[in-house]
Formats: C-alpha cells, sequence, structure tokens
C-alpha cells in the first residue's frame, strides 16, 4: 500500500455536486474546484440537482438554502435518504437561528455564510475529503490486519498489538514525536521501524542508536556531529547521528542515558528543527522525526533527575507502551510462525512447523527477556533440531522445559486446549474466517488448522 498514491486517487474519485441560483459565482468556483483536481458538477437549479443525484452517487454537497423551487434544505434531506454517508455543506446569505437548527438537524458538516471566498469553500471541502480519507484509510488498514496479522517485522494478534497497529496507521502521516515503553525485548525497535517504514518518510533514513553503547565523553560529538579542529582527534567534519537521519527518523533507545546538558540541546532539534555541530559558529536544519523508547517509566526517570521535565513532555507527546509477551500468550503461536518463515525464507532453517507439545512448553514459559528471547530460542533450535522439519519438546533447551511453570497433567492440557481454542479463534477473526490465512498466521498447515477446528467444535 503506498498512502501517498492511493489517497490521490481516492480523492480524485469523489463526485461533488455543487447547486446555487447565481451563475457567475457558481461558474467562478466551479473553476476554481477543477484547477485544484477536484471532480465537481455545478448546477443552477434544486430540481435539476435532485434528478441528477438519482442518476449518479455524489459524495458531497454543497448547496445554497435559498433558490427558487426546491430549496437547499429539502435538496440536502433528499440526498441523506438517497446515499445516508453523503457530506453536505449548506451555504446561505441569512444565517437564520432556524436555518442553523435545519443544519444540524440533517447532520450538515458545514454552514457557511455568504459572502464567500472560494478558498474557504475549497478549504472546507478540503476537510470533508480528509475525514472521509481517514475513514477510508482505516477500512484499508482492517482489510489488511484481516488478510495478514501483522506490519512488518512487529507481529501480534492480541488486542494490544492491534491497538498498537492502528495508532501507527493513524499516526503514519504526522511528525508526532513517539516514546515507546516497554521491557527489553519486547520489539521497541521492530515497532520504531513499522511506524517508519508506514510513514512518508519510508525511503528515507531509519538511523537506530542505543545511547547507552556511546560513550559518555564523545556522545556531544557523536549526537550532533563536529567541525574539523573543534577539539583533539578532530580532524575532519563529522556530520553526526542526527544529521545522518535528516528527512528520515531517528530512533534513539535507553534515551534516559542522555545527560539533561544535551538534553537540552536535543530540545532545539525537535522544537526548532535546527542543529548545531561542536564547535560550529551555525546552526544547521535538520528534519527528523524523533522516536525514544526506554525499558522503564520514563516519569521515573524525571522524579529521580535524570531526565528534565521540559525535555520529558516534548518527547512523550505519544507514548506507545508494548506489554511483555507473558501478557500476551496468545501471539506466542503467530511470532513462532513467522519466525519460523523468516528463517526458511532466508535458508537458516528447514524447519517449519513446532509440535504441539513443543508449543505448550512456549506456552507454559514466562519469557523474562521476552519476544527477543524466543527469537534466539528458535534459531537455537533450528540449527540443533534432530528433527529438520518440525521442532519437537526434546530439540528445546532442558533448562527452558525445566523453567516451563509445572501443573498437573490434566490442567496443563486443559490450558493448551484453551489457548490454542483462543489461537485459533484469534486467528479466524483477523482472516476473516479464510482457514487458509488463519493457518499461516497460526505457523500450520491448512489440514491441520481443518483438524483442530473440528475437534474443538469451532465450525
Amino acid at each position: 500500500m503506498n498512502p501517498e498514491t492511493d489517497r490521490r486517487e481516492f480523492e480524485r474519485s469523489f463526485q461533488i455536486l455543487v447547486v446555487d441560483d447565481e451563475p457567475g459565482f457558481l461558474s467562478s468556483l466551479e473553476l476554481f474546484l477543477k484547477r485544484r483536481g477536484l471532480n465537481v458538477t455545478c448546477l443552477t437549479d434544486g430540481n435539476a440537482a435532485l434528478e441528477a443525484l438519482k442518476e449518479t452517487r455524489f459524495d458531497i454537497l454543497v448547496t445554497d438554502l435559498k433558490m427558487p423551487g426546491l430549496d437547499g434544505i429539502t435538496l440536502a434531506t433528499e440526498a441523506r435518504e438517497l446515499y445516508p454517508d453523503i457530506s453536505i455543506i449548506l451555504m446561505t446569505a441569512y444565517g437564520s437561528m432556524n436555518e442553523a437548527i435545519q443544519a444540524v438537524r440533517i447532520h450538515a458538516f458545514d454552514f457557511l455564510l455568504k459572502p464567500l471566498e472560494l478558498q474557504h469553500i475549497h478549504r472546507v471541502i478540503q476537510k470533508t475529503l480528509d475525514e472521509k480519507a481517514i475513514l477510508w484509510e482505516n477500512l484499508v488498514l482492517k482489510k489488511e490486519l484481516r488478510e495478514r496479522g501483522y506490519m512488518g517485522e512487529f507481529v501480534g494478534i492480541s488486542r494490544p498489538v492491534q491497538k498498537l497497529y492502528e495508532t501507527i496507521h493513524k499516526l503514519s502521516r504526522k511528525n508526532t514525536p513517539i516514546s515507546i515503553e516497554g521491557e527489553s525485548g519486547t520489539g521497541k525497535g521492530l515497532l520504531a521501524r513499522t511506524i517508519h517504514n508506514y510513514s512518508p518518510r519510508k525511503n528515507e533514513p531509519f538511523v537506530e542508536v542505543n545511547v547507552g553503547a556511546i560513550v559518555p565523553q564523545l556522545m556531544e560529538s557523536e549526537l550532533f556531529g563536529h567541525v574539523k579542529g573543534s577539539f583533539t582527534g578532530a580532524i575532519r567534519d563529522n556530520l553526526g547521528i542526527v544529521l545522518s537521519a535528516h528527512r528520515g527518523t531517528l530512533f534513539l533507545d535507553e534515551i534516559t542515558e542522555i545527560p539533561p546538558e544535551l538534553q537540552v540541546k536535543l530540545l532545539g532539534v525537535l522544537q526548532d528543527g535546527v542543529v548545531r555541530p561542536v564547535g560550529g559558529k551555525r546552526e544547521v536544519p535538520a528534519d527528523v522525526r524523533i522516536i525514544t523508547a526506554t525499558n522503564r517509566p520514563l516519569q521515573e526517570a524525571v522524579e529521580s533527575g535524570q531526565v528534565r521535565e521540559d525535555f520529558y513532555y516534548r518527547i512523550r507527546v505519544l507514548p506507545l507502551w508494548i506489554p511483555p509477551l507473558r501478557e500476551r500468550k496468545e501471539d506466542i503461536p503467530v511470532i513462532v510462525g513467522h519466525i519460523l518463515k523468516k528463517l526458511h525464507t532466508a535458508g537458516k532453517s528447514k524447519a517449519n512447523a513446532i509440535s504441539p507439545g513443543a508449543m505448550n512448553v512456549l506456552l507454559s514459559y514466562d519469557w523474562p527477556g521476552n519476544v527477543r528471547e524466543l527469537e534466539n530460542l528458535l534459531e537455537r533450535c533450528t540449527a540443533t533440531s534432530s528433527n529438520q522439519q518440525k521442532i519437537q519438546v526434546r530439540d528445546l533447551p532442558s533448562e527452558l522445559v525445566d523453567a516451563a511453570r509445572p501443573r498437573p497433567a490434566a490442567e496443563g492440557l486443559l490450558n493448551l486446549k484453551d489457548l490454542e481454542i483462543d489461537a485459533i479463534q484469534k486467528a479466524l477473526e483477523r482472516a476473516a474466517n479464510n482457514k487458509k490465512m488463519a493457518a499461516e498466521l497460526l505457523g500450520i498447515d491448512k489440514s491441520t488448522l481443518h483438524r483442530k477446528i473440528r475437534r474443538y467444535r469451532l465450525e
């Protein structure tokens, strides 16, 4: 999906009907709107407009209220009957309370008072288009989630993950600073890259930096660059990490490791879009979207004085929380299927499935290292597996099997059954009941899914 291209095509597909009994005004408005790429039909008569509505589906109706013959309110009411989702914009030279009440009753999008500037009408129509485009993009997103069950490498069918998908989509066209919080290994970097890949910046650099890995004495120079001769050892100009992400996205992990004096300098990038290299005499434009991450609540770092309060509010405009894997275990079968498929495609493994017993062990384990630990485990298992096609319990590390919570046999079977049923139902829901897609989401073949559906009577 290309949001930019698809949205432009979507807006061009709209049919807009403008009705006004002043030919001069109508002619100027028609020319003005068509020059801006809008698909416009203009009529001077309410009855003719009603006939046009009966013959052609229109998405937006812009109509004057006072017209000879059929008045604007009646026309708008009829249009609403024909097309419940049509957007209605009313124009009037009078603006009485009665007309305002009538506009509310027919759920008019806007109520404009004449005389009107053409630019103002265009802005209102564009606002209507924007709202319709958001609804359309959400439908596209939901369709995509049903078909794929994941966005990029950030995988999951649990409700928390689905909410993150929806948030990513809503933010894809914005430059809002985002703060991601979550335990180590939950996939904060994957989420940041997914946000970048679904944004207009996707063809520009995505620069990921672990701030905690930078030597403190060199942090200012590494982040903001330096000019030649600014300090001992500066034998050439250095662009710096921030400017290397110009026009793209900068992901700063372990953001609390930036000392307060450098937080002030990063505020300049966030607020003014400029950076001054060490030893530099002028500020350099820096068009960068900044996403930060931390594995502990950022508020704690503010209270301890590690993070400045003004910096905290600037980077945490939109906070996102990734739950630990132990709190979204319904995602485990999907993540396992995705990782095995990725390893198989890369030629690193022949294994493409996992036995129910081995899956039960994975579901019973608490995953302190989260998704990263699970991925490392599967890479290890596929490299040493005695059964090249399927991972068995015997292929799992003994320490992991021992660490999985022990339970009586009957309870263990019940737990596996409940988790399997829950995972299958969620996969079927995400795949819009397409069993082939649901099987792919679960990392099993279609015949196995059919057997489980029959066994658990999920038809």
